[in-house]
């Protein structure tokens, strides 16, 4: 607080200082016998002295009440011209008649340049009408006023900022709108960023929760109500175990609360139960929450109800498994080749009937040379090219060069998949054993020209 001049002392008390200061110079008065016109000019003399003393006391205390005036208007510069926010003061039409240095760093402009301009048109257009309301409403009721609006810098940028008036006297019997800015835009910028989360977390397709350090929930969103069944009333100050179905056994929740309290975040999938009785699948992410000194002050979890996905694996293994069992008693294996990415993929028989390690992968097309003979490679290399460009099925008969130097003979057929703008992007085919059917087909061979030759030389026909 700025302390206040001393206040000036009173003509009393400066004429008793006045009268002090002389005592000990003042000259004996005369006696009586002197005459009386002599004394009434002392005493004229000395009343003279004692005023032009109290004149030098109150100059005194004139020049000491002026500095202490003028160190006060100092401070109280300072503080008006440095606070951190901006200060206008406004007539009642509206105009800057005062402002601040923050004010003008604020707006961006040099602060001569604001005086005298109308404080409405430094106001966002959109928003000058509402500020022009709030400023009458000042004026004519003299009931203070706060509000949020836009604010245009000098160089165009917007700015939010909030506008707090009230009115008072100009010094001269006149009124004069006091009005402070306040500069909103980091706060306006976390408030929309913790409104874009809320949304997000509140619209999220997933799960989310949120507990205090002790696993207590403290919030769920609308999906975990969707999913489970249970409302955020019917959960609050609860743990997330009340959803155990009791088939996820007791290591996966010590992995978790393992991982989550050396600080990681956990993943892993639960088979929980609704709050009607329901089993469903989940996948969480669960990490802690620190603020921002450090300290651990919750846990939140992100869960995705993959029951349709389990189900569709589920499914899609067992389709698997028996498509191997079939390929195995049919001793047919079959491929993929994803052309974009040379990509090739091999089932269980196409690695048992080439004698491959599945580990190792399946080759590439160009890498499969070594898996047939030569002059049968060279002949399916066209017939790959074809349906790569032109999606022209193929079949031909590979003799494969097995690792332990066997040869036997394959039935291979290739088709294309065409994506939807036409374009050829996977061959797919299969790849059969047919060695004992050729064996077979020789041993026929053979067998009708050793017939034939004994029909010939016994002239005997069949029939």
């Amino acid at each position: 607080m700025v302390k206040s001049p001393k206040p000036l002392p009173p003509a009393r008390a400066l004429r008793d200082q006045a009268e002090a200061r002389l005592k000990p110079k003042a000259p004996a008065l005369p006696g009586a016998q002197e005459p009386l016109a002599l004394e009434a000019e002392l005493r004229t003399l000395h009343e003279l002295r004692v005023y032009q003393l109290e004149l030098e006391l109150q100059n005194e205390e004139l020049r000491r009440a002026k500095e202490e005036l003028d160190l006060a208007r100092a401070r109280h510069f300072d503080l008006f011209d440095r606070a951190p926010v901006g200060y206008c003061t406004l007539s009642a039409s509206g105009q800057i008649l005062e402002a601040n240095q923050t004010s003008a760093t604020l707006l961006g402009r040099p602060r001569d340049t604001l005086l005298h301009q109308p404080f409405a048109s430094l106001v966002f257009p959109g928003d000058a009408a509402t500020c022009r309301r709030h400023l009458r409403q000042v004026a004519q009721t003299g009931d203070p006023q706060a509000w949020e609006v836009r604010m245009v810098r000098s160089d165009g940028t917007v700015f939010w900022v909030l506008l707090q008036a009230l009115s008072g006297e100009d010094g001269q019997g006149g009124q004069e709108v006091r009005i402070a800015l306040i500069d909103l835009t980091s706060g306006r910028k976390t408030h929309d960023t913790l409104r874009k989360l809320s949304t997000a977390v509140e619209q999220s397709p997933t799960s989310i929760v949120i507990t205090d350090t002790s696993g207590a929930i403290e919030y769920v969103n609308p999906k975990f109500t969707e999913i489970t069944g249970y409302t955020l009333p019917e959960v609050l100050g609860q743990k997330p175990s009340l959803l155990k179905s009791g088939y996820t056994t007791p290591a996966v929740y010590k992995e978790l609360w393992d991982t989550i309290s050396a600080g990681r975040t956990w993943q892993g999938e639960f088979l929980n139960r609704k709050k009607n009785g329901d089993l469903f699948w989940e996948q969480a992410w669960i990490s802690p929450v620190r603020d921002p000194q450090g300290v651990l002050t919750g846990y939140v979890g992100v869960k995705e109800e993959i029951t349709d996905r389990k189900r569709f694996e589920d499914a899609l293994r067992a389709r698997e498994a028996m498509l191997a069992r079939t390929e195995a008693i049919a001793q047919v294996g079959s491929w993929e080749w994803e052309v974009a990415t040379d990509t090739v993929t091999w089932s269980e028989e196409m690695f048992r009937i080439l004698q491959r390690d599945p580990t190792a992968g399946a080759p590439t097309f160009a890498g499969q040379a070594s898996c047939y003979h030569p002059e049968d490679m060279a002949r399916l290399k066209p017939l790959v090219e074809d349906a790569r460009r032109e999606g022209t099925p193929y079949e031909i008969e590979l003799r494969a060069l097995l690792p332990k130097g066997e040869t036997r003979i394959f039935l291979a057929r290739g088709h294309a998949e065409r994506g939807p703008d036409g374009k050829i992007t996977r061959l797919f085919g299969s790849l059969l054993d047919i060695t004992r059917s050729k064996q077979l087909e020789n041993d026929l061979r053979e067998s009708e020209a050793t017939l034939n030759k004994a029909q010939h030389f016994a002239k005997v026909g069949s029939w």
